[in-house]
């Protein structure tokens, strides 16, 4: 039996705060507990990388991607309507609040992580 690997859109990027990796390592576990394949996406971005794609909001701790992830449904409320449930939503708000911050959802593929 092989041991599971997260695939290259998990990994964490540089630039980001002390606080920021902290979040981006807690973030990976639970990808990893749950097998979770990235969509073929970068998921982490730094405040920098995200200013310098060109988006409007950026949170200085860790901006994230989730579209098409397995991770969507943690991250976007809009998969509760579409038949995920608000349990991998809520068990991720848990997540987060161990480490005293909070995600904002930009747009349904988007958000930051806030404290």
């Amino acid at each position: 039996m092989s041991k599971f690997k997260l695939d290259a859109g998990w990994d964490v990027p540089t630039g980001l705060t002390r606080k920021g990796r902290l979040i981006a390592y807690a973030i990976r576990k639970v990808a990893m507990d749950n097998q979770w394949s990235s969509g073929g996406q970068k998921v982490f971005w730094s405040p920098a990388e995200w200013r310098d794609k060109g988006e409007r909001w950026v949170s200085p701790i860790l901006n994230m991607l989730h579209e098409g992830g397995d991770h969507a449904p943690s991250f976007s409320l809009d998969y509760a309507s579409w038949g995920a449930g608000y349990e991998p939503y809520e068990k991720m708000v848990k997540v987060l609040q161990k480490h005293d911050v909070y995600y904002e959802q930009y747009f349904t593929w988007a958000g930051g992580v806030y404290d």
